[in-house]
């Protein structure tokens, strides 16, 4: 894997760690570090709904190509 790659990734994985942190999946950072990309982002998936969340409605999000909302 090239270095770009790596930094990539090491960005990536550090994006869920530290919004896992912020729900209070854990206190312990060092343990998520273990988990692969692909387990923080199941848990991100499972946590995200609380955070998008305002006043009973999920926020639609639009895309910034196509102007298409997505859910």
């Amino acid at each position: 894997m090239g270095k770009w790659m790596q930094q990539a990734v090491k960005q990536q994985k550090q994006f869920y760690i530290n919004h896992l942190l912020r729900v209070g999946l854990t206190d312990d950072p060092a343990q998520l570090e273990h988990w692969t990309i692909e387990e923080l982002r199941r848990e991100y998936e499972r946590f995200r709904p609380i955070w998008t969340m305002k006043g009973g409605q999920f926020h639609e999000r639009k895309s910034a190509r196509a102007g298409e909302t997505h859910h």
